[in-house]
């Protein structure tokens, strides 16, 4: 399988081609992808990504951010280069060099930025010394590479010859061509569509994925509008760290020049104190004195660096200009990309327009999908839109026509066209497991399809279209099975259903539907002049009910008809007693599966009165309350016995719930008819092949199986050729395991045993069976039978020879037989252990029979009478198991009998406790003497409870428990009764 995907951006192209891929157990290749693993290596940037948001230019007054922390920047780019760099292997003689393990231990050693700029120089050289070519030499793009470089970043179409290089693989290599793939993103353009063809490369189909503008929209915007908000995040981080560097720096210009200025001042102060300095120097040099009086003090106050204040117009007036560019609002940003996913949606569906008319002019299947939805949605329906593909590839080139049923009928009769192999079978129904063939009236549609020369009928528009989808499939079923009649009764309460589910089987599959009275209308109106119909018109005019014998005989005669026949028959509440199912026998009408429906009495007059009162109802019937009571007494009277008749002679009785809906009703029918006629047809195959086949279901009576067993009889004969053992399987009276093979019977010991004799009968019978069955056959003997048998003697002593045997005829091995164990065979009585040993030794009797007995033999068990025993003795043997379970139950119960002492209140427990087990008494007697054993505990119990809930405080008779007063009135009443010791 080869698909190709095509659709806009964010349509949902990979998302389906995955799971598609997943789904049908395809290889994905994204076109676009492997491009890009083709160059990636060598570009390391994708630069020819649409959607690809590049950091902004920093503004030039944050370009200053690198002059101010060089040595930051250096040490981070330092990080980075260490944790970019890979190690790498070099050749041996290099690190034998000198200067090449300097090297390396300076590279792993020093972490200085300006020692590690170093060392990775040094590694650059080694690894291109080692490669054989320059280190400062650049990775170069070669043909192929440019070419797919120039196709992703200008969007063009490859060359053909770089396309041959590419896509071929994927169709003429494996894995993709034994396996298929699912191509996405490709053909792009009109060129390399073109080129698919023109190679012979022709993909199953092309996906469409076709969306709505706003739907792509929906699906890029937030996710583009989330990188726009980190981006303006990250752009507010750099502005305000640029503000805070602005600001520091401004702190420190205006701190440098205070201390300008206060430098300046100071300088100005020391030259006027000089200067003053050297004038009273030259004054008194002159011997002038200086008028002092009046005069304020020459000496200048000292210049502190806090009072030196700068003007405003010698600070710096720059004005940071960073926020004069007005930032894009959300509203704008999102406007912005809704309309560059508008402009890119817009550019894609104008290269899908006219790729699209490209594949319909070079003839490739195109498939559009509304990819608009859900992504399950989406590729349901594309699931749906590839099953011609997917699940119908065998009939891909198959052409089917659709025609009505009259001119299907009209071709046939004129012989344009034949029928084919089913027949009136539907195909469909065929493969679903359908045996009722599909009921075709002149009143009811049918769906004919005409395949090449052959015309197939289908029963619904649904298997119609199945049909034609793939045909092929269909053709390779096997021919239908031989039409079975069905056989069927349904009984059951008055109201519980009957006719209504009778007529829908008849509706449905075109069964027949007979009640008593029906089939007596049919047969007098259809042959008035019989002699049966002139008697049963005599009885009506008497006034009489009709003679279960007529009846029948009439039922007999209509089931005679070509429908009856064909299609089958369903008996409407028949037979109702055990003298219509003997006669029902007698004329050789035996309902293969009969169904009772099960209602109470009360659902029963329920739906009387509901009937009663039905606006349907226009003519009054015979099912008011009294009568409904007398029918359903009678069907309760006789529906047992015909009930246990059916399921011992033909094991075909089921029962359903009548209160169920109608819909399961009629469900559960169609099931077991459909299981039963199953059945039926594949024991008709086998035997017409000449095959063995199994009789279960069937409605063999034991009887009958009786009469037709073959050679073997009851035994197995799978078992007896296998195993060499002889198993009887009289017990199995179900016939679930028995099996027909050249009109002769054989039972099997189990479902292996039947499985076998089904694949291969003729190994297991005769002539080429390896073993037969012996002419002398072991039987079980029963106890009562074995005293008739007196005075024949237990061969082998009365030992149980299979336990010597098993044990290896070792002395300990010898083990007495049971009477209850005895084997008859070849006249002699054999003695067994247990069950377990019998079994074996009905198996295999002749491994056990010859075996000889030992000549030492255990001594004889001879009987003793425990009346001669000591008293010790005779008590272990007689009464000792009762009293230790006596004594037991009292140490766990603990007796003490209100005013009566604890010893003799554990002699009155035990003495009850063995009344009341006492195995040799009568039931009646036990029963007594265990109730007043529960008397007894309960008495004991008062001490008890009287004293969990007493204490020297007096409670008010509210407080006190509800049965204190009466616990306690009995308890006082025990002082003036006697012992209970009868």
């Amino acid at each position: 399988i080869r698909l190709c995907i095509l659709g806009p951006k964010s349509s949902g192209k990979t998302e389906q081609g995955r799971s598609l891929a997943k789904k049908l157990g395809l290889f994905h290749i994204s076109f676009h992808k492997f491009l890009e693993d083709i160059i990636i290596p060598k570009v390391k940037v994708r630069v020819w990504e649409s959607d690809h948001e590049e950091e902004p230019e920093p503004s030039p007054d944050e370009a200053d951010d690198d002059e101010d922390d060089e040595e930051t920047k250096e040490l981070k780019l330092a990080k980075e280069i260490a944790k970019n760099t890979k190690a790498v292997d070099l050749d041996d003689s290099l690190l034998q060099t000198p200067s090449g393990m300097e090297y390396l231990v300076a590279e792993f050693t020093e972490n200085t930025v300006q020692q590690f700029t170093k060392a990775l120089e040094i590694r650059k050289a080694l690894i291109a010394k080692v490669a054989g070519k320059p280190a400062d030499a650049e990775e170069t793009l070669n043909e192929l590479e440019e070419a797919v470089h120039a196709s992703l970043v200008e969007g063009d179409s490859l060359p053909p010859e770089i396309l041959e290089t590419i896509v071929c693989a994927w169709w003429n290599d494996n894995p993709f061509k034994d396996t298929g793939f699912i191509l996405e993103g490709f053909p792009r353009t009109q060129q390399e569509a073109t080129f698919m063809t023109d190679s012979g490369l022709f993909p199953d189909a092309c996906i469409i994925l076709e969306v709505e503008d706003e739907n792509v929209g929906d699906r890029q915007a937030p996710k583009k509008l989330k990188k726009w908000k980190e981006k303006m995040a990250k752009k507010q981080a750099r502005r305000q760290r640029h503000a805070e560097r602005r600001r520091i720096k401004k702190e420190k210009e205006r701190k440098k020049k205070i201390q300008e200025k206060f430098e300046e001042l100071t300088a100005e102060r020391e030259v006027r104190l000089e200067e003053r300095r050297k004038e009273k120097e030259e004054a008194a040099k002159f011997g002038e004195v200086p008028d002092s009086e009046g005069e304020e003090s020459e000496e200048e106050p000292e210049i502190l660096l806090k009072d030196v204040v700068i003007s405003d117009d010698e600070e710096d007036d720059e004005e940071d200009d960073m926020g004069d560019d007005e930032d894009e609002t959300e509203e704008e940003a999102v406007d912005r990309i809704r309309g560059e996913i508008s402009d890119r949606y817009d550019s894609d569906m104008q290269v899908i327009g006219q790729l699209t008319s490209t594949l319909e002019d070079l003839n490739i299947p195109r498939i559009p999908i509304d990819a608009s939805r859900k992504p399950k949605v989406v590729f349901y329906s594309l699931s749906q839109q590839l099953r011609s593909i997917t699940e119908f590839r065998e009939s891909l080139f198959a052409q089917c026509l659709a025609v009505r049923a009259k001119q299907a009928n009209e071709m046939l009769a004129k012989g344009y066209k034949q029928s084919s192999r089913f027949g009136r079978w539907d195909p469909v129904m065929l493969e679903e497991g359908q045996a009722i063939q599909p009921y075709q009236s002149p009143g009811r549609l049918t769906y004919p399809v005409v395949y090449r020369a052959h015309t197939y009928f289908m029963s619904s528009l649904e298997n119609r279209q199945k049909f034609m989808d793939n045909p092929l499939h269909y053709l390779k079923l096997s021919s239908p099975p031989p039409v079975v009649p069905v056989k069927l009764a349904i009984v059951g309460p008055p109201k519980s259903g009957k006719t209504m589910l009778a007529r829908r089987l008849e509706r449905d599959h075109g069964i027949v539907c007979l009640s008593a009275g029906e089939a007596v209308r049919q047969f007098m109106s259809q042959f008035p002049s019989c002699s049966l119909s002139k008697e049963m018109e005599t009885h009506l005019k008497a006034g009489v009910t009709l003679p279960d014998a007529l009846v029948i005989e009439a039922l007999e005669k209509i089931m005679l008809s070509q429908r009856c026949q064909t299609r089958g028959f369903v008996l409407d509440g028949f037979p109702n007693t055990i003298e219509q199912v003997h006669l029902l026998s007698e004329f050789s009408v035996i309902p293969v599966q009969i169904i009772e429906l099960t209602l109470s009495a009360k659902e029963v007059h329920w739906r009387a009165t509901a009937d009663r009162h039905s606006a349907d109802r226009t003519l009054p019937l015979h099912d008011s309350a009294p009568i409904l009571d007398v029918r359903l007494s009678s069907y309760k009277r006789h529906i047992d016995v015909v009930r246990s008749y059916y399921e011992k002679e033909h094991r075909n009785w089921h029962m359903l719930e009548g209160g169920r809906s109608k819909w399961w009703l009629n469900d559960m029918c169609a099931k077991l008819i459909n299981e039963q006629l199953t059945t039926a047809q594949k024991y008709l195959q086998k035997r017409s092949r000449g095959d063995a086949a199994s009789i279960f279901g069937l409605c063999v009576t034991p009887a009958e199986c009786e009469s037709r067993l073959g050679e073997f009889s009851h035994y197995c004969p799978v078992s007896l050729a296998t195993k060499h053992e002889l198993i009887d399987c009289s017990y199995e009276t179900t016939m679930k395991f028995t099996a027909e093979y050249r009109s002769r019977y054989y039972k099997m010991a189990g479902k292996a045993e039947l499985d076998l004799f089904l694949a291969k009968a003729h190994d297991y019978v005769s002539p080429t069976a390896p073993h037969l069955l012996p002419n002398q056959l072991p039987r079980y003997v029963p106890k009562a039978e074995l005293k008739q048998l007196f005075p024949r003697e237990l061969a082998f002593k009365g030992y149980c020879p299979v336990t010597y045997v098993l044990g290896n005829k070792r002395y300990e091995a010898l083990k007495p037989g049971s009477r209850e164990h005895v084997v008859e065979y070849d006249d002699e009585l054999f003695s067994c252990l247990n069950d377990e040993m019998m079994e074996k030794l009905l198996r295999q009797p002749w491994l056990y029979r010859n075996t000889p007995l030992p000549a030492k033999l255990p001594p004889a068990k001879v009987p003793q009478d425990v009346t001669v025993l000591p008293m010790l003795g005779y008590m272990e043997q007689t009464v000792a198991k009762a009293i230790i379970a006596a004594m037991t139950s009292c140490s766990d119960f603990k007796p003490k009998y209100p005013y009566v002492n604890a010893h003799k209140s554990a002699l009155l427990y035990v003495g009850y406790h063995l009344k009341a087990h006492n195995p040799n008494a009568t039931e009646y007697s036990r029963e007594k003497y265990r109730k007043k054993l529960e008397k007894f505990k309960e008495h004991c119990e008062l001490i008890k409870y009287l004293g969990k809930n007493m204490n020297r405080r007096y409670k008010p008779e509210n407080e006190r428990p509800i049965d204190f007063d009466f616990k306690m009135d009995e308890f006082l009443a025990l002082r003036t009764y006697p012992l209970p010791i009868n």
